[in-house]
């Protein structure tokens, strides 16, 4: 079966309908909330501290109520599929992407319409909180247990379910400059989900994503406009970085079967 399995009438369809509208409904109450609390301000015009705060209440109140309707299974929560090498190669996949798929859309020049929102964020502790914990563990539970779950329960294949699941992940963000990066990011993390068997390694690869991003966003402080090339000391130190990045990127993808404790051929063992 593929995808028109899915988007065929059926209880799957329907189930993904509700996970969307939730999401999508707590996102948009919480950004009302905020701003009727700010004196019926614009949500982007709020302090930073008040908009992440409210963010990062919209994140836990995700999680939460995916798991009060039951659309996060026990067993996804499960941490025992992997071992910790299992975790970091999980992990140090996602860091190997980074360089590459960041220099990828530096190349397309598309606007960042939220670029100063999100350094604004960085810049509070809610918006750390959310930015690196609370918000990636929402995303895999919407994304992977929850869309990508119900896709492969309905039948989807592995890969259109991935790649599905990675369009929807990429049209959430909004922002031009984060669909590209949020789309390979989403077929990673889809990849991670149906390999795993857990939200984990996906979450923990999501937060290291994200933490790096803090991290490098703290080190520009305000000069964000520096090239990756710059950054790394000009063509030829770039183009050896982005190579033995792609390197480790390809031999990480071969390795993640190797601590993946139930053979790929019973892939839906957990799901159906």
């Amino acid at each position: 079966m593929n995808i028109r399995t899915l988007l065929s009438f059926g209880s799957g369809t329907v189930r993904m309908a509700g996970m969307i509208l939730l999401f999508f409904a707590i996102q948009f109450g919480c950004i009302r909330v905020a701003s009727l609390f700010g004196g019926d301000t614009s949500f982007i015009e709020l302090p930073p501290s008040v908009s992440a705060f409210w963010l990062l209440v919209s994140s836990v109140l995700t999680v939460a109520f995916f798991g009060l309707f039951s659309w996060v299974r026990p067993i996804d929560l499960h941490w025992g599929y992997w071992s910790w090498k299992g975790y970091a190669c999980a992990v140090t996949w996602m860091l190997s992407a980074i360089l590459p798929v960041n220099f990828l859309t530096e190349a397309m020049q598309l606007d960042n319409t939220l670029e100063q929102q999100f350094l604004a964020w960085m810049r509070t502790p809610w918006g750390v909180l959310n930015i690196v914990l609370a918000a990636p563990l929402a995303e895999e539970v919407v994304f992977r247990a929850g869309l990508l779950g119900t896709m492969l329960r309905s039948g989807c294949s592995g890969g259109g379910a991935m790649v599905f699941s990675a369009l929807l992940f990429a049209v959430f963000h909004g922002n031009p400059a984060q669909i590209p990066v949020a789309f390979l990011l989403g077929l990673m993390l889809g990849y991670l989900y149906l390999h795993s068997r857990s939200l984990w390694p996906g979450w923990f690869a999501h937060a290291a994503n994200n933490l790096i991003g803090v991290l490098t966003a703290w080190r520009a402080e305000d000069d964000v406009s520096v090239s990756l090339t710059d950054m790394l000391g000009g063509p030829w130190p770039t183009a050896a970085v982005l190579s033995l990045s792609l390197l480790l990127f390809v031999v990480i993808f071969f390795c993640i079967r190797r601590f993946y404790s139930v053979s790929r051929n019973n892939a839906f063992d957990r799901i159906n």
